[in-house]
């Protein structure tokens, strides 16, 4: 097992299985610029190494994340247009696509709060499982921004449907973990026990690396990838990085 510390990831190979940790607790783990940045990294590096079949993302402390980094997000509003947006809206669409066009087995381990990023950045994982006390919100709408962030409102429709996703999006209601489940948020829920999150995603992993050699598996993941890549396509995904820059623009003071 080897493991190297970056700022704000933490990554472990475990045999082959690479786990990624975002690794700021004291931010909660927020999305900010240099974590997108060390993630994009990260994934792009481990869909070149063909040693790892699997990557678990997990986070540190008391909660999975909770979106991106406000206070950077309040410092380009004050900046003066949205330059400086669209860069990170760029950032964060290639972090996303990244990971979402891996074909490595991806799963994601949910505890805390999961908000916004957080809530979103887990459904471009194959598997997700939470701890009983998880809770999901996405709060743009209360926080007045648009749900504009690294083309993934369309993998949230793909996933658990579009008048689910509209009731969320609009409300930014808590979601349980009960709840997220049926909704398709997450595979599976466990107990708040030490290890449970390892031992649901032990149960997943065994078989498929077991049963399963890198072509079959890569294959299989390849193809899952390729129907979702067909749905984002469909969707409004292109236009989240202008409306981003906008919306930034027309709420800066002149």
């Amino acid at each position: 097992m080897s493991t190297y510390e970056l700022v704000g990831v933490e990554r472990t190979h475990n045999g082959d299985v690479l786990e990624v940790t975002l690794d700021s607790p004291e931010t909660g783990n927020a999305f900010s610029l240099a974590m997108i940045e060390e993630l994009t990294d990260v994934f792009g590096s481990m869909q070149d190494d063909r040693s790892v079949r699997a990557m678990v993302l997990s986070g540190a402390g008391e909660n999975f994340g909770l979106g991106g980094q406000r206070s950077e997000f309040e410092g380009l509003n004050a900046s003066g247009g949205g330059d400086d947006m669209w860069t990170l809206g760029r950032k964060a669409r290639r972090m996303c696509s990244v990971l979402a066009q891996s074909d490595k087995v991806k799963i994601a381990k949910v505890h805390g709060k999961a908000v916004g990023a957080g809530f979103v950045v887990p459904l471009l994982c194959n598997l997700r499982v939470a701890t009983r006390t998880a809770t999901f919100r996405l709060p743009e709408a209360g926080l007045g921004v648009p749900p504009a962030w690294g083309g993934i409102l369309g993998r949230l429709i793909t996933v658990i449907g579009h008048s689910a996703a509209t009731e969320l999006v609009l409300t930014s209601r808590v979601v349980p973990a009960d709840e997220a489940q049926r909704l398709g948020v997450v595979h599976a829920v466990v107990p708040d026990e030490e290890g449970a999150l390892d031992t649901q995603v032990e149960r997943w992993l065994r078989p498929m690396l077991r049963r399963r050699d890198n072509g079959s598996l890569a294959t299989t993941i390849a193809i899952l990838n390729a129907y979702a890549d067909t749905s984002d396509q469909m969707n409004g995904a292109g236009l989240d990085i202008p409306l981003l820059a906008s919306f930034v623009a027309m709420n800066t003071d002149t």
